[in-house]
């Protein structure tokens, strides 16, 4: 399992309207995407621009496609929301008690 952990700033102000746009566009978008397991999405308490979203996927391949073909749009779609352009790390996921599976290394 892969994750793509994506940091961004959401401008004073906007964080409703960046929460409605994420449910109505950016997670069906996800659910969509080969490989997609889950998305996790969380605001600092003590600032509320600052947020995190966690994007799991079953493979490497999988969350590449999604960073490389998809991300690009759905960033434009918030974009007029954003402060800053979003930071985009990825990680293998090693163990992963939440989602009841172990992570699989590539062979």
């Amino acid at each position: 399992m892969h994750m793509l952990l994506i940091e961004g700033t959401i401008k004073v102000g906007m964080k409703d309207d960046f929460l409605k746009a994420w449910e109505r566009q950016i997670l069906p978008t996800l659910k969509a995407q080969k490989g997609f397991v889950d998305e996790v999405l969380v605001f600092n308490d003590e600032s509320e621009t600052e947020g995190v979203g966690l994007s799991f996927w079953q493979t490497k391949a999988d969350a590449d496609r999604y960073y490389n073909d998809i991300f690009p749009m759905q960033t434009d779609r918030v974009g007029d929301m954003l402060a800053d352009i979003p930071k985009v790390r990825t990680f293998s996921v090693e163990h992963a008690g939440l989602f009841n599976i172990a992570a699989r290394r590539a062979a």
